[in-house]
């Protein structure tokens, strides 16, 4: 409970003193009232947003219900999940924001084939990261989980689930550098 009360307090007294800031800075535009209000822009930002905030919620939710089958499992193979999901998260997941913002650039500055090469090009070096990810991962998994944890059954639990994980870093890569490609395409 401290932690969640930490976090929230944490994020607000960075929004008052981002404000605060954005007050007393001189910026080459004036910030008034009348600029938080609907737009014509609100409607498009809900057509791109909503599916995919949708599509957030539902891996978040996915991961959720997997920590909680997890977690019935013991602590051994819930500390080691955890483990793993320290590992898990230098995934390329930051692939598919990047290639987002590089096509939707590109397509905005009419340049289309550019944008396209790049979801090619963002595939071929996921494929090259990912493929020494998977090596790594499924081969020296248990050497990643050693450096979270001690615990033999901990660090097997991890590796385990770990060796899992491995194809996934293949298919992320195809697969986030496409998602990236669609959303920069406002698709």
């Amino acid at each position: 409970v401290g932690a969640a009360i930490a976090t929230v307090f944490a994020q607000a007294v960075s929004v008052v003193f981002a404000v605060v800031l954005l007050i007393k800075k001189n910026l080459p535009f004036k910030i008034m009232k009348k600029d938080f209000c609907l737009n014509p822009q609100c409607k498009k930002f809900l057509i791109i947003g909503l599916p995919l905030a949708l599509q957030e919620f539902l891996t978040q939710m996915s991961f959720l219900a997997l920590c909680a089958f997890v977690n019935r499992l013991g602590l051994e193979a819930s500390s080691g999940y955890g483990v793993a999901c320290k590992i898990v998260n230098f995934a390329p997941s930051a692939l598919m924001q990047s290639m987002a913002s590089f096509v939707s650039q590109n397509v905005g500055a009419g340049k289309s084939k550019r944008a396209k090469r790049s979801m090619f090009t963002g595939i071929g070096v996921g494929l090259v990261v990912g493929c020494f990810v998977f090596t790594l991962v499924f081969l020296k998994g248990d050497v990643l989980s050693g450096f979270f944890s001690t615990d033999a059954d901990v660090i097997q639990n991890g590796f385990a689930y770990l060796k899992g994980f491995a194809p996934e870093t293949i298919l992320t890569a195809v697969l986030f550098s496409m998602i990236g490609y669609f959303n920069g395409n406002d698709k």
